[in-house]
């Protein structure tokens, strides 16, 4: 999946362009906006660094399956919400809907570049390597679009919701995993979740660069610790990761792609397709989109 930075981008380069009323509705819960637009990826989160969480797996799940169920619930279940529960509620899933779009359309260019990077960093983990495309494309595409290295992204600042918020969307997430995937993901484990999301995710973008360095050693010694050490953010990158050159493309999994789109363009491509969306769901509720392609931009996994 694209990162968390390019997802807070994509969230970011969105809300000026919507509608005023729904830009003032969002702008009541920013970060509530923003954290939604990393979609399933705070599932990730849950002891990520001490031990194993079925959270993880129920992360992956929603990213390859039912994802249209996903969207039914959401359809459902907003109407009889109240308050600022509703509010709250809302405004995630708008952003939830910006991460399906970003992630469908920028996934196959990243695959694409593990295939090509794949003989070159052969001693890297799949894992591994996807993380380190994905996090180097986040420190180019957050300079590109700034012009400020991606070491002063705040985390803190762009995903930090309060607790009440935070709690909204535990409970969420619980029903819906339950209701859609019929399994067990209590409240506070998800909450849990979040909270290690803001702490983990605050430590790959290090500005002292401590962190980063250690975490280069440690790969470079450990390798099963790796992929986790991929996920730290480079404070530039060198090389034409974003394919401003326009060098042509092709996704290795179905549906085959072949493209010589960078991925700002893709990025475009996501947000003209996800702006009428966000307008047509606070119009009429109806989260009535194509979904066809799973998180991947691949054909969803067989229930």
């Amino acid at each position: 999946m694209p990162d968390l930075t390019t997802h807070a981008l994509f969230a970011h380069h969105v809300l000026p362009l919507l509608d005023q009323s729904l830009q003032d509705k969002i702008n009541h819960h920013p970060q509530v906006f923003v954290l939604g637009a990393q979609g399933p990826d705070l599932l990730f989160f849950r002891k990520a660094v001490t031990g194993n969480s079925s959270l993880r797996k129920f992360g992956g799940m929603m990213h390859h399956s039912k994802v249209r169920e996903v969207f039914d619930y959401m359809q459902n279940t907003l109407p009889s919400k109240k308050g600022m529960e509703r509010e709250v509620l809302e405004i995630y899933c708008y952003g939830y809907v910006c991460h399906y779009f970003l992630d469908k359309t920028v996934h196959p260019f990243v695959y694409s570049e593990e295939e090509r990077l794949k003989p070159i960093l052969s001693d890297y983990s799949h894992n591994a390597l996807h993380a380190k495309i994905e996090s180097e494309i986040d420190s180019a595409l957050y300079a590109h679009f700034t012009g400020k290295p991606v070491t002063e992204f705040s985390v803190r600042k762009e995903i930090g919701v309060s607790s009440s918020e935070k709690w909204i969307i535990a409970q969420f997430y619980t029903d819906l995993l339950q209701t859609v995937y019929g399994v067990n993901a209590p409240a506070l484990e998800v909450d849990r979740s979040i909270t290690e999301m803001i702490r983990v995710s605050s430590l790959l973008y290090d500005p002292t660069r401590i962190s980063y360095t250690a975490g280069s050693l440690v790969s470079a010694l450990i390798r099963p610790l790796r992929s986790t050490a991929s996920h730290m953010k480079p404070k530039s990158v060198a090389h034409d990761v974003l394919n401003l050159n326009g060098r042509r493309w092709r996704n290795p999994s179905p549906p085959s792609q072949r493209s010589e789109l960078s991925v700002p363009l893709l990025f475009e491509q996501a947000k003209q397709e996800v702006l009428p969306l966000l307008e047509q769901i606070e119009q009429t509720g109806h989260f009535s989109f194509d979904t066809s392609l799973d998180f991947s931009g691949r054909f969803p996994e067989a229930d």
